[in-house]
C-alpha cells in the first residue's frame, strides 16, 4: 500500500463493483478488501449479488473513494457504502491530497497483534460518549471516526485530555492513537 500513488482521473463512472466482485471471488475466506476509487461504480446493479459474496466470505471492504462520493443519493455512491456496512469494513471519502497518509493508517488494523476493542455503527449523527476499559497491557489505543466533521478525545480517569501521538483528521473521518495507557482510561 505505500507504493499506491493517486493519479489519472477524469473518466467516470467506473465498473468498481464489478471488480470487486472478481476480487471476492479468487479471495480467501476472511480476507479485507480495499477498494479505491476516484468515481461512482456504474454496475451497482450487482449490489445484491456482491452482498452475497462478502456474507459466504466474510470478507471486510474499505471503500476508499477520492472526494466524489459527497452525498449518497446516488446509487453508484449508495453501493459503496451499503456494501461497507454488509462487510463491516467503511466507506470513506478521502481527499486526494491525504491519500497516502490515509493509508498509513490503515496499517495498524492489518496487523495481526492488532486487537479491536469495540465497533460501534450508528445511522444517526450526533454526541455518543462511550467508554472502553483498558489495562497496562494496552501498548497503543487508535481509534477512528468517520462521518460529517467528525471529532473524538480521549480522556483518562480523571477526565483529562490525553495527547494523541498520530492524528488525521480529513472533513469525514478521524484517526488518532494515543500510547502507554494506563488502567481504567
Amino acid at each position: 500500500m505505500d507504493k499506491i500513488t493517486p493519479k489519472d482521473g477524469g473518466d467516470t463512472p467506473e465498473m468498481a463493483i464489478s471488480g470487486l466482485r472478481q476480487a471476492l471471488r479468487d479471495a480467501l475466506p476472511n480476507s479485507v478488501a480495499f477498494l479505491i476509487s476516484d468515481a461512482d461504480a456504474k454496475d451497482y446493479n450487482l449490489e445484491n449479488e456482491v452482498a452475497a459474496l462478502l456474507r459466504s466470505k466474510q470478507t471486510k471492504v474499505y471503500f476508499l473513494i477520492e472526494e466524489s462520493c459527497q452525498t449518497f443519493t446516488q446509487p453508484g455512491c449508495k453501493v459503496y457504502q451499503n456494501l461497507a456496512r454488509v462487510s463491516g469494513g467503511q466507506m470513506l471519502n478521502v481527499e486526494k491530497n491525504k491519500m497516502r497518509e490515509f493509508l498509513k493508517t490503515l496499517k495498524k488494523p492489518l496487523d495481526p497483534k492488532y486487537v479491536e476493542l469495540v465497533t460501534i455503527i450508528a445511522e444517526a449523527a450526533g454526541t455518543t460518549n462511550t467508554t472502553v476499559n483498558v489495562d497496562q497491557s494496552i501498548q497503543e489505543l487508535c481509534a477512528s471516526v468517520s462521518g460529517k466533521n467528525p471529532r473524538f478525545t480521549f480522556k483518562d480517569s480523571k477526565a483529562q485530555l490525553v495527547k494523541m501521538i498520530s492524528e488525521l483528521t480529513m472533513s469525514s473521518y478521524k484517526y488518532g492513537c494515543i500510547e502507554n495507557t494506563q488502567s481504567g482510561r
